[in-house]
């Protein structure tokens, strides 16, 4: 097989705990002992917690013994079986139980990143004789090995020659509690390119190198340091740890324990100007995040994040700045996130006359902030000149986002976002109002978008006086609210606002909204309507209009104080949705004309109060026909409102294309009986059955002629539902097929479901169509279908079954088919599926083959993908005796297998397979074709088990290009 998968690129194998090896020893084929096997195309390898694995290859362990360089005892991953000419990338993660990665004769010439971490069995990593063999390592990185006392470790040859690392540039050695030292052999150490050296955790280090160091891109005094640490055994010293961070452009704090402590007052700045551009405080016992002796350096800072910060009380620490001369601190300080900051009561505490300006700050989260009571202040308000994008949210303690300071000054009227695009607030269960101040406006002349979500005491965006408030006059928007370009307004659960606009913003400011595109409101309760005639009149370009869940909401443009017999036009508007406005009785009452000129879609959904759309006349030319499951029709010019328990119009149902059946309650009592098609053919496209409690089977058999449109078939959520198709009462007639052109069936939740259909008649339920079939929480499924079922499915490309808690067998015996006694077997030998492509069987907890009869061949000439997980008791796809099962060698894939052009194949939570594997003188897969591989958590329980089998010699290897992977994330 390894010779078949020539053209790997990329291995991922992870948490098989009971894998002993990658590549195993072939029955019946022995390799010769000078012969390697190359995975000549493979140039990222990934292995992660595989315990019981000892080596990379047992192919030939029975001939030769480990390299005279090891011990016989020791466990070694890579040796000169396996040869990797081109890999790039090595990650070992958490394989305790090497002892090491590899032998001196082994070569990893075109290796460039080297990652080792949590193998607790190494003592080192590298000989003097492998750092030859890495002639293009470009990083290394080491973390918690607990026992590796040294990086490269003296082979006892003589003293005096030079390791070189030609192409090292970065160099990270982390939490390694028992690193003495990099090398303590009589070398000296070349790093012609290094220029990153990163030491964190490791308490032990008593030197770098016994002997001289040459790394001429190194800062001067970061060499120095390192070869002074057996005079001066503090692991990083005040001045290499300031030299290290200097330099770095990306940096989480919580990673620098030591920084940590130093962060405000020993940390030594040997630059005026640092190259971080990217920083996090997490997890750190800080007051403030941003001690002032730090702001001077931080001139490239574009990212900042907090968080985790239990104890963090401000950001900023400005104290001691005020004799800086400086005109701005931060320059190109982009973005700042806080999250989960409980104790934050401001972002800094001193304002210097405008010294802190963040003049380019264009990203603002707040999350989690429960003690911040408000964002800035005015003045600080003044400072985000460039603030394109700002989201706050869950901050229970926020009355305001701009508030006022003791002492400050009202002088500043009108307080300007000049940039701000998009903005969104939700969550904050005690905001009252944007801005406080009963002097200052807001303008935001590019906001775009503009959200706010669960904030119930809300009462308006600018502060508004006690008599409005007593009025019950609270409106959301007031003349001192300017947002010329917003596009998308989106309002939800806000508790106290009585208008979105009151009537001064429509008479005074008719432009403030003139851009309005989308209105999205919801769950807003007090709320009695949207609009008044006017302020609908400015919406010139509102295209998307969605109300729901509004309860006092009775109409939705008010007509009180408006002249007789206006037009009232939505130039642009398309789309209109009602949803589960209980007091809604009308969209208008009032004695005006309704324009609609572009009005295409219209649904009102469990609106049981509506009486009618509109008193006056309306037009809307676009609309031919409202969807029927609105109950609302266009009658000659004007739309009327039919009530929901209306009798059912068959010839409405006749008409309809999109139905979800739990929505007409009357046409469901009449589904299975009373219902009379009275066309030969309905329009019905999708339809969702769901909900339905008292049926046995989802189509009845009266139904099924006149379904010949449906494409797409749901059913979900059927207590009692025990089949899907009842056929009783049909008949045969020749040349007529049902269903034609269904397309997708998707069967879910469906707890007593037993069969799909109840019977066959003579093949005239033939699924010619069917490309998608979904099979989930069927628990009392124990078989899909039967070997004749599936033969009426020649077009099914993708099958899905998950969470079918009895599920057995995916194909069923079929009826009165003997076992293997020389009994009546069935006239199928070969079930095939012609264009399957993908086939997914997912928490099947009692699967154990893909058949539950014997002398079966599944082929699936063109399947593609392959899943296989938490099916722990499967071991074959098909039958196979007692006496293979009994010895451990079942495999899901025999000669009765045919999956010739998979390219994908993800095995998944396997307990019960004694071998992973395939037998390669079938030619049951072509694994050349392979693209994708992936092994998860595949508990086997045989001593000896293998992920990949060596295939003969005389196997053809294809040209495909491909990618294999085999694990879970790393």
């Amino acid at each position: 097989m390894v010779k078949s998968i020539a053209k790997l690129r990329e291995l991922r194998i992870s948490n098989c705990m009971k894998m002993e090896a990658i590549i195993m020893k072939e029955e019946g084929w022995e390799m010769k002992a000078s012969e390697t096997l190359a995975f000549l195309m493979l140039t990222d390898l990934y292995l992660q917690q595989l315990e019981s694995l000892t080596c990379f290859s047992h192919a030939k362990c029975s001939l030769e013994t480990w390299s005279q360089d090891c011990l016989k005892s020791s466990i070694v991953l890579f040796n000169r079986e396996v040869a990797f000419p081109n890999l790039e990338t090595l990650k070992v993660f958490a394989m305790s139980n090497i002892d090491m990665i590899w032998d001196n004769q082994v070569y990893f010439r075109h290796l460039k990143t080297l990652d080792v971490s949590s193998c607790d069995g190494l003592s080192h990593i590298f000989t003097p004789t492998i750092v030859g063999n890495l002639v293009e390592l470009k990083k290394l990185t080491i973390t918690n090995c607990k026992i590796l006392t040294q990086v490269m470790v003296d082979e006892g040859g003589e003293e005096g020659p030079v390791v070189v690392f030609k192409q090292l540039k970065y160099l990270k050695l982390h939490t390694l509690v028992g690193l003495r030292c990099f090398g303590s052999g009589g070398y000296t150490l070349l790093f012609p390119i290094l220029e990153d050296v990163m030491l964190v955790g490791c308490p032990n280090i008593e030197f770098f190198s016994e002997r001289p160091i040459e790394a001429p891109k190194l800062d001067e005094e970061t060499k120095r340091e390192m070869l002074l640490w057996k005079e001066n055994p503090n692991v990083i010293s005040q001045h290499l740890l300031g030299a290290v961070v200097a330099e770095e452009k990306k940096m989480r704090l919580s990673e620098f324990p030591m920084l940590i402590g130093k962060w405000h007052s020993q940390l030594n700045f040997i630059k005026s100007s640092w190259q971080l551009e990217s920083l996090t405080v997490d997890k750190c016992p800080f007051i403030n995040a941003i001690p002032s002796r730090l702001m001077l350096v931080l001139d490239n800072m574009k990212i900042l994040q907090v968080h985790d910060c239990e104890l963090l009380e401000e950001i900023f620490d400005l104290e001691g700045l005020e004799g800086v001369q400086r005109t701005q601190l931060l320059p190109s300080f982009m973005t700042l996130d806080l999250i989960n900051l409980p104790k934050l009561r401001r972002l800094w505490n001193k304002d210097l006359q405008g010294m802190l300006r963040f003049h380019s700050l264009q990203s603002l989260i707040i999350y989690k902030c429960n003690n911040l009571r408000y964002a800035f202040t005015r003045l600080m308000a003044q400072c985000l000149a460039s603030l394109q994008r700002m989201e706050i949210s869950e901050c229970s303690q926020m009355d305001r986002v701009i508030g006022e300071e003791e002492g400050q000054s009202s002088m500043v009227e009108k307080i300007t976002f000049s940039n701000l695009g998009w903005m969104k607030l939700k969550c904050l269960p005690n905001l009252i109002s944007f801005l406080s101040g009963n002097n200052h406006m807001l303008e935001c002349p590019r906001l775009v978008n503009l959200s706010i979500a669960q904030c119930p005491k809300m009462r308006c965006l600018t502060w508004q006086s006690s008599m409005e408030i007593d009025d019950g006059t609270l409106s959301l928007f007031t003349p001192q609210v300017v947002f010329p370009s917003l596009e998308e307004l989106h309002i939800t659960d806000i508790g106290y606002i009585k208008m979105i606009w009151d009537n001064h913003v429509a008479l005074s400011f008719p432009g403030h909204f003139h851009h309005l595109k989308t209105l999205d409101v919801s769950h807003c309760m007090e709320l009695s309507n949207i609009f008044t005639p006017t302020m609908a009149g400015n919406l010139v370009e509102l295209t998307n209009l969605t109300i729901s869940n509004c309860k006092m909401l009775t109409e939705i443009i008010s007509g009180e104080g408006c002249k007789e017999r206006p037009v009232v036009a939505f130039k642009q508007l398309k789309s209109l949705k009602l949803e589960e406005l209980i007091g809604l009785t009308c969209f208008s009452s009032g004695r005006f004309t309704l324009l609609f000129p572009l009005l295409e879609e219209i649904k009102v959904t469990k609106c049981l109060n509506m009486k009618f759309f509109s008193e006056a006349p309306l037009r809307a030319p676009k609309l031919n026909r409202v969807p029927p499951s609105t109950g609302m029709w266009l009658w000659n010019g004007k739309i009327r409102y039919g009530m929901q328990n209306m009798s059912i119009d068959m010839a409405t149902v006749d008409e309809v294309e999109f139905m979800h059946l739990s929505g007409f309650s009357e046409l469901m009592e009449k589904w299975h009986s009373k219902l009379i098609p009275i066309k030969s053919s309905w329009q019905l496209k999708s339809l969702v059955v769901d909900n339905c409690l008292p049926f046995l089977n989802a189509i009845p058999s009266r139904l099924m002629p006149v379904l010949d449109k449906i494409n797409t078939l749901q059913v979900q959520d059927c207590e009692s539902l025990e089949e899907i198709f009842d056929l009783e009462g049909l008949k045969a007639m020749k040349g007529t097929r049902v269903l034609p052109r269904l397309w997708c069936l998707n069967l879910v939740n469906l707890p007593k479901l037993r069969r799909l259909w109840n019977k066959d008649i003579q093949g005239m339920l033939c699924f010619s169509s069917l490309s998608y079939l979904t099979l989930c929480n069927c628990s009392n499924l124990r078989h899909a279908f039967t070997p004749s079922m599936a033969r009426r499915l020649p077009t099914l490309q993708w099958i899905a079954i998950k969470n079918c808690d009895q599920m057995e067998g995916v194909m069923a015996k079929e009826e009165g088919e003997m076992a293997e006694d020389g009994g009546e077997i069935s006239e199928v030998e070969k079930i095939t599926f012609p264009i399957l492509r993908c086939m997914e069987l997912e928490q099947l907890p009692n699967l154990t083959s893909f058949f539950s009869d014997t002398n079966r061949t599944l082929e699936c000439p063109r399947l593609q993908e392959l899943t296989i997980a938490g099916c722990p008791k499967i071991t074959t796809f098909t039958w196979q005796s007692l006496m293979k099962i009994g010895q451990g060698i079942s495999s899901p894939f025999t000669a009765q297998v045919l999956f010739p052009q998979v390219k994908s194949m993800v095995l998944s939570h396997r307990e019960n397979s004694s071998k992973t594997r395939v037998d390669a003188n079938q030619h049951l897969l072509k694994v050349e074709a392979f693209e994708k591989l992936q092994v998860k958590f595949c508990v086997i329980e045989e001593t000896s088990a293998h992920c990949y089998m060596i295939c003969h010699k005389s196997r053809p290897a294809q040209l495909d290009i491909l990618e294999g992977i085999a694990s879970d994330s790393l």
